[in-house]
């Protein structure tokens, strides 16, 4: 039987094979070639299927110019490999023969899928579980497995399995099919009665228990019992008994039939609530162990009890208490069973100071750097301990550092030194002999000169007289590999070999195969039924004819993940049929995804209150990736809507680029609302993820609303147009744009403001933003902000109103509410500045699980004229922050530490996401 289906699984491999090679090489293909022709011009019918732009990077020969046979072929397999064709033939010529044409047949792809009578299993979770995918090609067996797949996910629900029928629509003219699946659902049983024993569980923490069998209950009376779905809820809320102490926690589910339906009875086994509790441990230590607990979430075993003690010996260990131990206790009364974790702690060790010894070469600077253990910093707030843990891993830091220096042979011995509070870790340093390089050769290597493949190894580290590394040489021998890549020679490959000689010296060869050089061929995107190829090839940073480089087709896969439009991305190089020789086509395999999407979200400030913010949008307008969007922003004080519309490339460059419309009332100027209309244009040049410039002109419309009768004269705006162009560069080295530990923001930009530009008012506004961000061992995170602007108006003008600074606030100077800060009129109403100067420091620390504190001082001021640095307001504060899925809830408290007659204190602010 084997023997039977192993011959017949060899005949359809070589019929597959022969089929494959008759689509690539038609009847005809053994006959006496064609002589080469002019040509003038390509069409592909029917019309419309292959964009020209598309087309012209697909030609196998320059048009106008001479084609041979081959050429035309080539021209073929391109097309046919975008994988949108089933077939591409070359028509006979015609006439004279100038004109090539080409006739395609469209591949069918699926352009929609409707589920029509789902109503048990939510519409998107039937078509995630299909096969079958909007805007990918029709394949025979996605179809025939479609109905299987419905009944599946039906099933994995908890319902019966329904009957379905499957109606596809004929292809139409560029292949798109409409798929419908017709559902015809089973009914569940009615449930009748659900009653619950929960088994003396706390009201309080029954709570929850009880709201979601009352959910559960009203489902099941509207659309049946589904007691898959009821035992899923159980589990949950067994995982989250057991969570909570109850490690025995059971449930049970018995039911019986009753009058056309079902009636069920839900119970909970408790046994007894287990919990841990420490005496001498401390709190950081404590929740490690019932990390550790939580992880396994089973009672407390003998066992388990002898891991967690283990746990908090070692945890208190790393913490300083280097001879600490822990004696667990279970205790038991009254249907409760508590761990007592009881440490004998002796003295705290601290680092107090840190020496290095046998390091005759290694600097003290550079052996410092290595470890993790150092004296008091930062005003003896960041301290250190000498644990196990951290003394091996500062073991290792030094062993890595002396194989760097070339001493591969060293050793290191650690020991703690001192009694009582203050202690000295001592590294003992046998360096051992030291391996230096003597030559550097390149054996193989012609194509790149040696002067360049000496700079390329000498810029990675190696170089005679150079330590020798291991690590170092195999580095050197990936960029020297990346060298040859960006040459062309894609297939290079660099091999370091070491010879260690009699003086102890190292002669390193980087053996060379270069492999054959090849150019940048044609790019070929496949699997785009939506998305037009123009898409790709505008994000490609090499041309046809450029040196191959491996670098730039990772760039180019990297970009087009990034636009949100494909699932995935592949780019390749492919020799062979489709290239010329010496070339390699680019082939860059896509699959599309859904891109239309909802985004939802709050903001919440002390002074503006909840806001609301929602936002309609599509990534892939016309198959161009036009990303379209509409926004609202809904709040007591403002409000504001906005279209925008945006590509990631313009005239073939990747210039990103979008049009913006908006409307904006606010409320929260003192004494008048203003409200703007606005239309602009912005372009942005990314280098990489981290580096960006940008420049925007903006045309918009300030107009004065509501202005009380008796604001100040200062204060009373008037109607304004303003054209203005603004060019900015950020530098964005953060670790997380939105939850930074370390790294550096840097923002600068100019708003120009001149009448020439379409508005009433001549002016400048300056303005610069830094962050900096570092995270201290053991102690949290210290973040600083510096922020500074300037606007001066000409022309005879006057800067408008809502160009004016207005600082103060929760995200700006927390000793002042919203906008209070800086000049004010014969009322005492905020002004605003034409300067401001911020400085910001923040400490935040981890509290306890999401919950973390914080403690600020704030520094600035706004000024009408120049800023003036003997007039700088002061506050210090206090705060928390708890994280949220929509970012840190915060609620900081400031006080000023030079108030005024007037000025308030302390000032409460709560606000969603950092204060920078």
């Amino acid at each position: 039987m084997s023997s039977t289906s192993g011959r017949a699984a060899r005949r359809a491999a070589v019929a597959g094979v022969l089929l494959a090679l008759a689509a690539a090489f038609p009847a005809g293909a053994g006959e006496a070639p064609l002589p080469a022709r002019r040509v003038e011009s390509v069409v592909v019918t029917p019309e419309g299927l292959v964009p020209s732009r598309e087309l012209r990077g697909l030609l196998a020969a320059p048009v106008p110019g001479s084609w041979d046979e081959a050429a035309v072929e080539r021209t073929r397999l391109l097309l046919h490999a975008t994988g949108r064709f089933e077939d591409v033939e070359a028509l006979p010529p015609a006439g004279d023969g100038k004109v090539l044409s080409l006739r395609a047949v469209p591949r069918p792809f699926v352009r929609s899928i409707r589920v029509r009578g789902a109503k048990q299993v939510h519409r998107q979770d039937l078509l995630q579980r299909l096969d079958l995918r909007t805007w990918k090609a029709f394949g025979e067996e996605a179809v025939l497995s479609a109905p299987a797949q419905v009944v599946e996910a039906y099933e994995r629900e908890g319902f019966p399995g329904p009957q379905v029928a499957l109606l596809v629509s004929p292809p139409g003219e560029r292949g798109e099919v409409a798929v419908e699946l017709l559902v015809e659902e089973t009914p569940l049983p009615r449930l009748r009665g659900l009653e619950k024993d929960l088994g003396g569980l706390p009201w309080v923490t029954s709570l929850s228990t009880r709201l979601k069998l009352a959910g559960f209950r009203i489902g099941a009376k509207l659309g049946g019992y589904n007691e898959k779905k009821l035992a899923e809820l159980l589990r949950k809320e067994q995982r989250r008994l057991r969570t909570a102490g109850w490690k025995g926690a059971g449930t049970r589910v018995e039911k019986e039939a009753a009058e056309g339906g079902v009636r069920a009875k839900v119970s909970l086994d408790l046994g007894p609530r287990e919990a841990i509790k420490g005496k001498g441990v401390p709190r950081k230590v404590l929740r490690e162990v019932e990390a550790a607990w939580k992880r396994r979430n089973v009672p407390l075993s003998e066992g388990v009890v002898t891991r967690l003690s283990r746990v908090a010996t070692a945890g208190m260990r790393e913490e300083g208490w280097l001879d600490a131990e822990v004696v667990p206790a279970v205790r038991e009364e009254k249907g409760k069973r508590t761990l007592v974790l009881t440490a004998a702690r002796g003295e705290r060790a601290k680092v107090a100071a840190v020496r290095f010894e046998g390091n005759a070469t290694l600097t003290e600077k550079a052996l410092a750097g290595a470890v993790v253990v150092a004296p008091p910093r930062l005003l003896g707030l960041e301290r250190t301990r000498p644990g196990p843990e951290a003394i091996e891993e500062s073991r290792a830091g030094i062993l890595a550092l002396a194989a760097k220096e070339g001493f591969a042979s060293a050793k290191v011995e650690a020991r703690v030194e001192g009694a009582g509070e203050d202690r000295t870790v001592v590294f003992a340093l046998a360096e051992g002999p030291r391996q230096l390089v003597s030559s550097v050769t390149f054996p193989g290597a012609s194509a790149i000169p040696e002067r360049e493949l000496r700079e390329v190894a000498g810029a990675a580290g190696v170089a005679a007289g150079k330590p020798y590394w291991p690590a170092g040489a195999s580095h050197a021998a990936e960029e020297l590999t990346t060298a040859y890549a960006m040459k062309g020679y894609d297939a290079a490959t660099v091999t370091p070999r070491a010879v260690l000689g009699a003086d102890g010296k190292v002669s390193l060869a980087f053996e060379v195969a270069e492999g054959e050089a090849y150019r940048l061929g044609p790019t070929v995107v496949s699997g785009g039924f939506k998305t037009r190829s123009s898409v790709a090839l505008a994000q490609a940073g090499a041309d046809r004819g450029d040196p191959l480089d491996p670098a730039a087709l990772a760039e180019l896969q990297t970009r087009l993940a990034n636009l949100g439009v494909f699932d995935s991305v592949a780019v390749r190089s492919v020799a062979g049929p489709l290239a010329a020789p010496g070339e390699k086509a680019a082939v860059v395999e896509v699959s599309e995804r859904p891109t239309g999407y909802v985004e939802y979200g709050v903001d919440l400030n002390t002074q503006r209150g909840l806001e609301l913010a929602g936002t309609l949008g599509e990534r892939d307008l016309f198959g161009r990736a036009f990303s379209g969007s509409v926004s609202t922003l809904l709040g007591k004080e403002r409000q504001s809507f906005s279209g925008e519309l945006a590509r990631p490339s313009l005239l073939g460059l990747r210039l990103y680029n979008a049009v913006k419309a908006s409307y904006t009332y606010d409320e929260t100027y003192e004494g008048f609302a203003l409200t703007t209309i606005a239309a602009e244009l912005g372009l942005a040049w990314e280098f990489d993820t981290k580096r960006r410039v940008t420049t925007t002109y903006r045309l918009e419309r300030q107009e004065p609303r509501q202005v009380a009768p008796d604001v100040d004269e200062e204060l009373a705006p008037e109607r304004v147009r303003i054209g203005s162009i603004t060019p900015a560069l950020s530098l964005d080295l953060r670790d997380d744009p939105f939850l930074p530990t370390t790294g550096w923001y840097l923002m600068a930009r100019d708003k120009v403001s001149r009448t020439f530009l379409g508005g009433d008012v001549d002016y400048d506004r300056w303005e610069l933003d830094g962050r900096w961000f570092r995270t201290y061992r053991g102690v949290g995170t210290l973040a600083l902000a510096g922020r500074l602007g300037y606007a001066k108006a000409g022309g005879g003008t006057e800067l408008p109103a809502g160009e004016r600074f207005f600082v103060g606030g929760a995200s700006t100077h927390r000793g002042f509410k919203e906008k209070e800060l800086g000049p004010k009129g014969a009322d005492g109403s905020p002004l605003g500045g034409t300067s401001y100067v911020l400085l910001n420091v923040e400490a935040r620390v981890p509290f306890w699980g999401s919950l973390e504190a914080g403690a600020f001082l704030d520094v600035g001021n706004a000024y009408e004229g120049r800023i003036d640095v003997t007039d700088l307001r002061f506050a210090a504060g206090l705060g928390a922050r708890l994280r949220t899925p929509v970012g840190p809830l915060r609620v900081d408290v400031g006080w000023l530490l030079d108030r005024r007659e007037g000025d308030p204190s302390p000032v409460f602010h709560l606000a969603l996401g950092h204060a920078f």
